[in-house]
């Protein structure tokens, strides 16, 4: 059991597992930066209660999170941030013993991801006429294209180098989660975008500069994640798509209709870069909705 005085002086041991979970488990800037708000959440409230560290007290903060309308997947998410950090800190006999191994990790309820119709999709990389030859249209259609052609993250697709694009043979080399790198390939579509944006609109935005990066805003920088989002969602109210549309979403529509057009799941976990193929399996229960809406439409006794 640990007494709440010896788990305020974990604290301190909480960039020590951040910088494992860089080194070791390649996680990305955002996951460490909400690992480090999660951990630093639940030492504040240890520490407010004054009380023994014990499965109990984890139980009690996990309700309490609930009940402040945390939602379901945050919670499990936070569960499994504790329990890695204790674990470390077991590992590295910062603590002799943790509490979490004692909670039985809830079942979350995988939830359906949201994607795009092909209408939809349609719409949103059409141009309105006063947008016609702009380079911050160019740019986005570009981008927009690239991230459906590729089912590129957010943060894959902005911090993508000019280097990393062969508009020859058709490929972007990815380094995605963990450092790891993949190749997926580009469609017509997508290349034709990315030409243009490279012949008529880049210049532009470089101003006779030099820049590694791909896409570049106005002042010739990459891109942030946060500013490819306001784009995105600022062409989608354009063009009247009644739904939600986020980077993630152009993601999951890339899965969802390569596995609709008959694509082997193997190759959409690759070209997804997950690790696990139970990861991409999700996006084959939409895929079996699809087929059941075209049986019942089409078969003479569906």
């Amino acid at each position: 059991m640990l007494g709440y005085t010896h788990f305020m002086q974990l604290d301190s041991f909480i960039d020590q597992f951040l910088a494992y979970m860089a080194s070791e488990k390649g996680f990305s800037k955002n996951t460490l930066a909400a690992y480090g708000r999660d951990l630093r959440f639940w030492c504040d409230f240890v520490c407010k209660k004054k009380s023994p560290v014990t499965a109990e007290l984890l139980v009690d903060y996990l309700k309490g999170r609930r009940a402040q309308g945390v939602s379901y997947r945050t919670v499990v998410r936070n569960l499994s941030c504790i329990r890695s950090f204790l674990h470390f800190c077991v590992r590295e006999h910062l603590i002799e013993a943790d509490p979490s191994f004692l909670i039985e990790s809830p079942k979350l309820m995988q939830k359906l991801p949201h994607v795009l119709s092909r209408n939809d999709l349609d719409k949103l990389f059409s141009e309105k006429g006063d947008d016609l030859g702009k380079k911050e249209a160019i740019r986005n259609r570009a981008m927009m294209e690239l991230m459906y052609a590729c089912g590129l993250r957010v943060s894959e697709l902005v911090e993508l180098k000019l280097a990393q694009f062969n508009p020859h043979q058709g490929y972007l080399i990815v380094s995605g989660k963990g450092a790891k790198e993949r190749v997926v390939p580009v469609g017509r579509s997508a290349r034709r975008a990315i030409q243009n944006y490279l012949n008529s609109a880049r210049p532009l935005f470089l101003k006779g500069k030099q820049s590694p990066f791909l896409f570049l805003t106005r002042l010739g920088k990459n891109m942030s994640r946060q500013f490819f989002w306001m784009n995105l969602n600022a062409q989608a109210r354009r063009q009247g798509i009644k739904t939600k549309v986020t980077p993630h979403v152009l993601r999951h529509s890339f899965a969802t209709h390569l596995l609709e057009g008959g694509a082997d799941l193997r190759a959409v976990q690759v070209m997804l870069g997950h690790s696990d193929i139970s990861t991409t399996q999700i996006y084959t229960h939409l895929s079996r909705k699809h087929l059941l809406e075209v049986h019942a439409k089409h078969h003479p006794r569906g």
